[in-house]
């Protein structure tokens, strides 16, 4: 008997920090019945109120590891499919894990709060889904509750969203919806406070999603700690990208060249022999071989090209930024960071091509080979504020490693 997939639907939920996206998520969990019982016990309150923003906290086993993981990927099934629930912080200096998220999503959940309305956050938040391919957003305005449900108020930041977020050639579905996560509001029911509503819930917009075209990618594992055991025994520690990685397996360290075997991986505390795309991973290497963080591991059968050098393109988040020249400031591919000079090349608007010069040959990829090394964000230099997102689209002067044995 030939079984057929689960259509699986892949979000992003994101928003300023104070919107609610970890209660709406936790409300939804709950409400299509997929939150263990002792799991609400423990989520309520001395008075029996429940705090739906504790179902999404996840992380336990990876903060225990030392792995700081900036996007929760959580799993559920619903009505015959499988979702995966991207969670990005609100925080901005977390912007290039949101765009990270984006990168694989077929729909962005955008969340606004219904009293304070649209911000420049959800803006950013929403054009950077867009630069890295989500062509479907959910506009969730939260919080109805809090302005007695009022019409007029969604659809003036439904109309802002808009006016702000639709501002160039590339044509985006957005749908809106009032909604309230404490109450449940056309959460996955629809409610009768809004009865001048007639569209979808948020549950019904997901299971209505059409999947995007996804596509492998070689091995990379960008390295953002190096700890050490009771035992003394080295681990590696960070978030696997593209094909599975098994105990066993040859890998390669990109800057260094130098080959080496995969001895043991641990995943959510607990030791496998086997571990798949976007896993927060701890990896031990049977050799003893240069790594550190902002290293990048790959496959021995298909490395990375290592560069000084490489052409992109940018999407500026400021306006104040979008007629220089050239800019000078952080920028931070993978977990690699330093000071660089960017000078604009010409204009595919909305973007701007420009090359960037790195002080030595690092880690990359073309990011239509592989999207999580072929991305980065820039950083003013000062403020450390997220000026920029880019996508490498050349590398110049590169070579790939001599995949020297240990």
């Amino acid at each position: 008997m030939t079984m057929t997939p689960l259509k699986t639907i892949k979000f992003l939920t994101c928003g300023h920090v104070d919107d609610g996206k970890s209660t709406l998520i936790g409300r939804l969990l709950y409400d299509i019945d997929v939150v263990p019982d002792d799991h609400i016990e423990a989520a309520k309150n001395d008075d029996g109120v429940i705090d739906y923003s504790l179902f999404t906290d996840g992380l336990e086993d990876e903060r225990r590891q030392g792995i700081t993981i900036d996007v929760a990927y959580r799993f559920f099934r619903y009505e015959g499919c499988r979702y995966q629930i991207a969670d990005t912080p609100g925080h901005l200096e977390y912007m290039r894990n949101m765009a990270v998220a984006a990168i694989t999503s077929d729909v962005a959940v955008i969340l606004v709060d219904g009293i304070h309305g649209v911000r420049l956050q959800t803006v950013q938040y929403s054009k950077i889904a867009k630069f890295f391919g989500v062509r479907h957003f959910v506009l969730a305005v939260n919080k109805m509750d809090a302005v007695a449900y009022d019409q007029a108020q969604f659809e003036r930041i439904v109309a802002d969203y808009k006016q702000a977020f639709l501002d160039d050639d590339i044509a985006c579905l957005v749908d809106a919806i009032p909604v309230s996560a404490i109450c449940g509001d056309n959460v996955v029911h629809p409610s009768p406070n809004t009865p001048w509503y007639h569209g979808k819930t948020l549950m019904d917009y997901l299971r209505d999603t059409t999947p995007r075209a996804h596509h492998t990618h070689p091995l990379r594992l960008p390295i953002q700690h190096v700890v050490k055991d009771d035992a003394g025994i080295r681990w590696y520690l960070g978030t696997l990208h593209g094909d599975a990685l098994n105990v066993g397996d040859k890998v390669i360290s990109v800057e260094s060249g130098q080959r080496a075997t995969v001895a043991g991986i641990v995943v959510s505390g607990q030791k496998v022999q086997n571990a798949y795309d976007a896993q927060a991973v701890a990896v031990h290497i049977a050799e003893d071989v240069d790594i550190s963080r902002g290293s990048v591991l790959a496959s021995a059968t298909h490395t990375a090209p290592c560069s000084d050098g490489f052409y992109a393109d940018i999407l500026w988040l400021e306006k104040k930024y979008e007629d220089r020249d050239s800019f000078s400031g952080t920028i931070k591919l993978h977990h690699h960071e330093e000071q660089v000079q960017v000078t604009i090349e010409g204009i595919k608007s909305p973007l701007k091509t420009a090359f960037v010069y790195l002080s030595h040959p690092i880690a990359m990829d073309h990011y239509e080979a592989c999207p999580h090394t072929g991305l980065f964000i820039l950083m003013d230099a000062y403020n450390e504020r997220v000026v920029g997102v880019g996508t490498i689209t050349s590398i110049v002067n590169y070579e790939y490693p001599s995949a020297e044995a240990i």
